[in-house]
């Protein structure tokens, strides 16, 4: 993450102490902005009675590259040592003045006045690829970071041995993902204030953002209960920072997570197979909003469908299926902190309902299933008075339909069988209840419908 920084104060508030203001460092610790440093005036030509206009305490000092861990620093103390002095390059003698330096800025009396910052932030983010549990991470010129992942992904898997009028076999509950997605985001962030005194006046945070979530969905139920916010990382990276010594610290993150919400009643035996696609194109906002335009320009386009179904009556299913990516921001700058967020979330949310059919013994299944699609930014944590401990702000947020169909099928005379049979697995320890239901006819013929969604 690249930025910058400006300082500004009247003429003897900020001053500097590098070769460029005539100073030779005769010792320093290096990465310490809080230490006694030596030093001789070597070019009186290039101003170095500047750093004592008005007293060198309290003033500002831009420290040398090798002398610091951050660009500036306040002078606490100074002093000039009696009985030393230090040959220059002319063959005169030069007094040995020492700064004791440091960064508690609040204890500055505020004898100079001032001294404003500001501070201009950048990074370009990217995130692609087919998603696993373990993404790889790759910085490729020192400006786009890249995260890629892999594979198939297994969201939730239960299989239980269930008896039928006959025989056992193994009823199941399980959500598998295949994604494919891209981010492209621009965080800009610019913070403005004062060193002394030390606060945080102003905050802009923006993150343009281009996007597309891709891939498949695959669910099956043959068992009935509840799914509670299953969730299923796929990625969590830490991308490249900004900091300035104790000044700000700038670290943002960027994650990736399925989320699978559930209900199932009696036998559905129900197979939704649905396809995933969703865009996000030139994201614009900025928050804190305070009246600024956000433009949000999101499409959700037709996707193929397959839907299979061979349920009992009343047999019914309803389920909620995101992808949630978020970009994180943390921001620690002069004694507060707060994290800054956009969250990206994109999925379904279906129903499947069996009734009894239109003709004697039969049953019936309508399945009801709409895209959802929402953005929006916020922060975690006050970050001087600039907004609230919890500020979300909706950037977009809409429904989109994708199917409504319902078929219709005789009913058998004896228990169902399933859709897809497998091993029995390793219970979980996932907030799922899960259970055998109650053997029952069922449809003879699956209900299905393949094709393109709305």
């Amino acid at each position: 993450m690249g930025g910058s920084i400006r300082i500004s104060g009247s003429p003897s508030a900020i001053s500097d102490i590098t070769v460029a203001a005539g100073w030779q460092v005769l010792d320093c610790a290096a990465g310490e902005n809080d230490q006694t440093i030596r030093m001789v005036c070597i070019d009186e030509s290039l101003g170095c009675n500047h750093l004592f206009q008005d007293g060198a305490v309290d003033t500002v000092v831009r420290l040398p590259q090798n002398c610091n861990s951050g660009p500036f620093a306040r002078v606490a103390d100074h002093w000039i040592i009696d009985d030393e002095t230090v040959m220059t390059s002319d063959d005169s003698a030069s007094q040995i003045h020492v700064l004791r330096v440091d960064e508690d800025f609040e204890k500055a009396s505020g004898r100079h006045g001032d001294v404003s910052f500001q501070i201009l932030a950048q990074t370009d983010v990217q995130t692609a690829g087919k998603h696993r549990k373990r993404p790889t991470f790759e910085s490729t010129n020192g400006e786009t970071e890249t995260v890629t992942a892999s594979n198939d992904t297994t969201i939730l898997e239960i299989t239980l041995q269930c008896a039928t009028q006959d025989e056992f076999s193994f009823g199941e509950l399980v959500s598998e993902l295949e994604s494919n997605i891209a981010f492209t985001i621009t965080i800009q962030l610019t913070v403005g204030g004062r060193i002394i005194p030390p606060v945080v006046s102003s905050l802009e945070f923006s993150a343009p953002t281009n996007a597309s979530i891709g891939g498949t969905s695959v669910s099956a139920t043959s068992l009935q209960g509840f799914v509670s916010g299953v969730t299923l990382e796929l990625v969590d990276v830490a991308l490249p920072g900004f900091s300035l010594s104790n000044l700000i610290t700038v670290a943002p993150t960027f994650t990736i997570a399925a989320f699978f919400d559930g209900s199932i009643v009696n036998q559905t035996n129900f197979e939704p197979v649905l396809g995933l696609d969703f865009s996000i194109n030139a994201l614009q906002f900025q928050f804190p909003v305070n009246g600024a335009p956000v433009v949000a320009d999101v499409s959700a386009p037709s996707v193929p469908v397959s839907i299979f179904a061979a349920p009992n009556e009343f047999a019914s299913a309803e389920w909620a299926f995101h992808i949630n990516s978020q970009l994180n921001v943390f921001i620690n700058g002069l004694g507060e902190s707060t994290n800054l967020f956009v969250n990206y979330s994109a999925g379904f949310e279906g129903r499947m309902l069996a009734t009894s059919g239109g003709t004697p013994n039969s049953v019936s299944a309508c399945t009801n299933i709409i895209k959802v699609v929402s953005i929006f930014v916020g922060n975690i944590g006050a970050f001087f008075q600039l907004f609230g401990p919890d500020d979300t702000v909706t950037l977009f947020e809409s429904t989109f339909p994708m199917i409504d169909f319902c078929g219709e099928s005789p009913l058998s005379s004896s228990s169902p069988t399933r859709l897809r049979s497998r091993s029995p697995l390793q219970k979980r320890d996932d907030p799922v209840v899960a259970s055998c239901p109650l053997p029952a006819p069922t449809a003879i013929d699956t209900i299905t419908f393949e094709g393109m969604s709305e």
